[in-house]
């Protein structure tokens, strides 16, 4: 009887479910993400911090921060309808999309990507992306990371702040093992679409 054959990937799976209650997801992160090439591809110039600051704080005003502090939808849409912008952030750089993400409200979150279709791969002044504010949430949002994942090249998630921190970094301790499992099945997804990114970025330079 022939023993099946046990690739790279079923290993690294097999490595990610024993160590799933314990490592930093953080790490487990740049496990799932092994391949040389998708690891290079996180450094902070592939998403750079937002070059268009003027434009965008000329967008953000009381109207629209005050329709996504209330989950109102309706003024929203009405917004967006009579030609607003949604590409915008305070002095700071912070985005509409990053207080939306903070809040942890989905429906606003969903409209701004789907629907005002913003711009997701941006970094504040201190270099933090979306993903920083999902993972500094009070609690685990999985089905706001897993929207947000979905969106963007997994290389994204390796994305690192000013302090040289990616998002996973900010997850509470208690928090590790949730986030582990979370991280844990969405792995062979994250390295298909990370192969298939990088397979598209290299077509792209030749």
């Amino acid at each position: 009887m022939m023993t099946p054959a046990v690739t790279k990937n079923d290993v690294l799976v097999r490595s990610v479910d024993e160590s799933v209650e314990t490592e930093q997801p953080s790490t487990l992160v740049r496990k799932l993400l092994f391949d040389p090439e998708i690891l290079k591809n996180k450094r902070r110039d592939l998403f750079a911090v937002n070059s268009n600051l003027e434009e965008w704080m000329e967008n953000y005003d009381m109207e629209k921060i005050t329709a996504i502090r209330e989950n109102n939808l309706e003024k929203l849409r009405f917004i967006l309808e009579n030609g607003g912008n949604f590409n915008a952030c305070n002095r700071n750089g912070e985005t509409i999309l990053h207080l939306a993400c903070r809040r942890g409200n989905l429906d606003v979150v969903r409209f701004l990507v789907d629907e005002a279709q913003v711009e997701i791969e941006v970094q504040d002044d201190l270099g933090r992306s979306v993903l920083h504010d999902i993972c500094w949430r009070p609690y685990p949002d999985f089905e706001l990371m897993e929207f947000i994942m979905g969106k963007v090249p997994p290389a994204f998630l390796l994305t690192e702040d000013r302090r040289g921190h990616t998002c996973f970094d900010y997850c509470r301790k208690q928090d590790w093992n949730q986030w582990n499992r979370f991280l844990h099945k969405h792995a062979r997804s994250l390295q298909r679409r990370a192969s298939l990114y990088n397979m598209i970025c290299q077509i792209a330079k030749d």
